[in-house]
């Protein structure tokens, strides 16, 4: 049998009417109390009210501890308005039958039976609640009873019946307005779930395009509370939900000016010790036409500045390769006459030593000239690359070794920590080029460190290949130097020429990889390349051979 509610919906009016039932014997008792100290006459039925009452208190115990137990509901719904229609039944017959203050009660059994029942049911209780109050009232009239409430035997068959007919239509109107309030309860009930599921839809498209967002949203109080951050915020600021909302929006992007509302500006972050760049709009948060806070949308646009300094140094590297070479070009056959000419007259014409000397540094400074003219050159000159499966680790301890035991390191005493893993890295590239890129890197981190230090090498897994780090302890670089350190002729050290790095970037373009300076808090420089990995297993199968083949040739010459 359907009831007015859902299973649900019935199991809470149930659980509400077994904490309600304590409320309404606790009043029952009071009233008889109230009546029995007033009315004297009545004194003596007090005693099996009180014990009607108690077993009711009782019944409504167990009832309480089975409803937990015991998952019919329907059964337990049936049980307990039998059991309170013959415990109304009870009190009233003692209290006095037509007399009685307590035949009301019936009336509130019908209501809730509204809320538990079908319609047509909560007319059959109405009915048995009227054949109940007859039947109460008749006892009542017996001896027994009239004892213990003497005005009821006053009662008339006439009166009898008139307030059973009485009391009868009142608990059909009691039971027909029930059902009908019912009825609106429940529609509304519908109504109202109606609309959570809908909110709750709503709430979760909402959720999920603040989810989905790639930017970072954090909405703020009046206050600068933050209250809301999304997932692109957390991962962007490099912070947990936990950690950001409560907190104040200054301590994550400091002071705000007020010219900034609705406006798009950047603002430069440092998170977790590494400098960020992000986007930042802020936007008035109105709420019914009224501001109740902020918004804060934000981007990551660090990348994008890099690579945007990427391509203003490409640029002014490609501008100025194509206009000095042609001028390098026209200059050294040039100075090459003139060194030429000028060891001529040393060797033949008569000089004193001043004049050697002044010959000496002509000579000298001349050939400076023309190896930077042929190193720039060699960098502005399309180079041939030829691009096979390598171990990229290998490859660079070759370098290290060398660098090692090269007259610079030992003489300043630096310390070369390289840290690549027990696998080989492949990768596809040139190993001459590479072997050159890592020695003009490790060539710069010396220079660096004139009076000491570490070099640590790192090689890392990234979702790009490979990322490659050199970092010295050194003189490191001047805030805005990473942006212009690859243009050529941007040397930092007086016997450099200022290709090195340049020469290092042309490389790894070769290569198609990227190479990029950075500023660490501890100090120092870091160069870092990422280069991608070559295609397996045809790769691993190459490095294999180019290893067998190389200690073929280590054998050969052990053997010589």
């Amino acid at each position: 049998m359907a009831s007015q509610f859902s299973v649900g919906g019935r199991a809470d009016w149930l659980r509400w009417l077994t904490r309600i039932r304590f409320f309404g014997i606790s009043l029952v008792l009071s009233l008889e109390l109230l009546i029995a100290y007033r009315d004297s006459t009545n004194a003596r039925a007090i005693i099996p009210l009180l014990a009607l009452i108690a077993l009711w208190y009782l019944a409504a115990l167990g009832e309480r501890l089975l409803l937990p137990r015991w998952r019919a509901l329907g059964p337990q719904v049936y049980l307990q308005l039998s059991i309170d229609m013959l415990l109304i039944t009870a009190l009233v017959a003692v209290s006095g039958g037509v007399n009685s203050l307590l035949a009301e009660i019936y009336a509130l059994l019908v209501i809730v039976a509204a809320l538990l029942l079908p319609g047509l049911y909560v007319y059959i209780l109405a009915g048995l609640c009227a054949v109940s109050y007859w039947g109460a009232a008749e006892l009542a009239l017996l001896p027994a009873f009239a004892r213990l409430q003497p005005t009821a035997a006053a009662a008339s068959e006439k009166a009898l019946a008139l307030s059973v007919l009485l009391n009868g239509l009142a608990f059909l109107a009691a039971a027909y307005l029930a059902e009908l309030l019912a009825g609106k309860l429940k529609a509304a009930g519908e109504e109202l779930q109606e609309q959570q599921h809908d909110l709750a839809s709503l709430r979760s498209l909402n959720d999920n395009i603040i989810r989905s967002m790639s930017g970072g949203l954090l909405t703020t109080d009046l206050a600068g509370r933050i209250y809301l951050a999304n997932g692109a915020a957390e991962r962007i600021l490099e912070r947990g939900a936990s950690q950001l909302v409560g907190t104040q929006v200054q301590k994550v992007f400091g002071d705000i000016p007020e010219s900034m509302l609705g406006r798009r500006g950047e603002v430069n972050l440092a998170i977790n010790r590494r400098e960020k760049i992000v986007g930042l709009t802020v936007v008035p948060l109105q709420v019914a036409g009224r501001s109740a806070g902020r918004v804060f949308h934000f981007q990551d646009l660090t990348e994008l500045r890099r690579l945007e300094r990427e391509v203003r140094v490409r640029d002014r590297m490609a501008a100025l390769g194509r206009m000095a070479a042609g001028i390098a070009h026209e200059i050294r056959n040039p100075l090459a006459s003139v060194a030429g000419s000028v060891r001529l007259l040393g060797r033949f014409a008569s000089l004193d030593d001043e004049q050697r000397r002044l010959i000496e540094i002509v000579v000298r400074e001349s050939e400076r000239l023309n190896r930077i003219v042929s190193d720039f050159l060699t960098y502005a000159r399309e180079q041939p690359c030829t691009l096979a499966p390598l171990d990229l680790r290998a490859t660079l301890e070759e370098v290290l070794a060398l660098v090692r035991n090269g007259p610079r390191c030992q003489a300043a005493g630096v310390v070369i920590a390289a840290d690549l893993g027990p696998a080989p890295i492949v990768v596809s590239g040139d190993v001459d080029r590479l072997k050159q890129v890592f020695w003009n890197l490790t060539d710069n981190a010396l220079k660096a460190m004139p009076n000491g230090g570490t070099l640590r090498i790192a090689a890392r897994p990234s979702s790009f290949g490979v990322r490659l780090e050199f970092q010295d302890t050194g003189c490191g670089l001047q805030p805005g130097a990473e942006e212009e350190i690859f243009e050529p002729f941007r040397g930092h050290f007086g016997d450099g020429t200022g290709l090195g790095l340049a020469t290092v970037y042309s490389l790894v373009e070769m290569h198609e990889g990227k190479v990029w300076a950075e500023r660490p808090e501890e100090g120092g420089t870091r160069f870092v390349i990422q280069l991608p990995l070559a295609e397996r297993p045809a790769a691993e199968a190459a490095v294999v051979a180019d290893g067998e083949m190389r200690l073929v040739a280590s054998y050969r010459r052990s053997a010589s």
